[in-house]
């Protein structure tokens, strides 16, 4: 069985944000639960997983002992979905900075165009890491 915890190490690996440390540090099953949520979502899209992706919310296992490369694609989707929610977040506070002074943000279109590309290449990074494992047992799909 792997441990949610295991996935999520490799994900928080491609994720520095501070807010995540800050409930870290103050609440760690609020950021088990919150780090959780994402997981589950990244499940849902790894579609063709050759082990059965089941897991037990209780214990944050899965069923299976998912292998390094399972565990790394379900690290990667945990990422872009972190992402988009982040840049979600970012959007609704934007103006709310920029008004305030703190925070100039020249190119609001820019920013969003930029924001669209970098999340864009991650769907596509993702999609080929999962291209990439199913083709190493290629013979399974005939």
């Amino acid at each position: 069985m792997t441990e949610f915890d295991s996935v999520i190490d490799l994900a928080l690996i491609d994720v520095n944000d501070y807010r995540l440390r800050k409930l870290y540090d103050k609440d760690i099953d609020g950021f088990k639960q919150y780090c959780d949520g994402f997981l589950i979502r990244a499940v849902q899209d790894f579609k063709d997983c050759r082990q059965s992706l089941a897991y037990d919310i209780e214990t944050r296992t899965f069923e299976s002992d998912l292998t390094q490369t399972e565990q790394k694609i379900l690290a990667y989707l945990w990422a872009v979905h972190w992402y988009l929610k982040d840049n979600q977040t970012y959007a609704l506070y934007r103006i709310h900075l920029q008004n305030s002074g703190s925070f100039k943000n020249h190119s609001e279109a820019q920013n969003l165009k930029e924001n669209s590309v970098y999340a864009d290449k991650m769907r596509e990074e993702v999609d080929r890491q999962i291209r990439a494992y199913q083709l190493e047992d290629i013979s399974s799909y005939y």
